[in-house]
């Protein structure tokens, strides 16, 4: 994706200033974007999953080279995604970051719940 000069003379200041508004408008919508997805529980979701299949926090190298380089390029998506989101409204970082704690929790719970459960059913069975 190449993305065309706004100036075809930087000499020009109508130019210049007419490329530096398109730019700041360009972001602006960036950034209306991403607010839109984060203001969803899915896109919250969505988001802090891809942050996490990046590994954006762990050491990326590797016994094998090339594997180390594959970790780095993830993470780099991933620290993108983040500062996006930091730009975009970093609030909703902490919010998604509390939902995804909260539901690996309660994830947690019910899983200790079943295997609560089946171990109780196996004693009570073999008596």
């Amino acid at each position: 994706m190449t993305d065309k000069p706004m100036v075809a003379n930087a000499a020009d200041p109508q130019q210049v200033k007419h490329a530096g508004r398109k730019e700041k408008d360009r972001r602006e919508r960036e950034l209306d974007d991403l607010r839109a997805v984060m203001a969803l529980p899915e896109g919250r979701r969505l988001l802090w999953r891809l942050m996490g299949w990046s590994g954006y926090l762990q050491n990326p190298t590797h016994q094998r080279g090339d594997m180390t380089h594959q970790n780095i390029g993830r993470a780099d998506a991933g620290r993108f995604i983040l500062a996006e989101i930091m730009d975009a409204d970093e609030s909703k970082f902490l919010v998604m970051q509390q939902e995804a704690w909260q539901a690996s929790r309660r994830e947690q719970v019910e899983a200790e719940a079943v295997r609560t459960k089946s171990a109780s059913s196996t004693s009570a069975q073999s008596q």
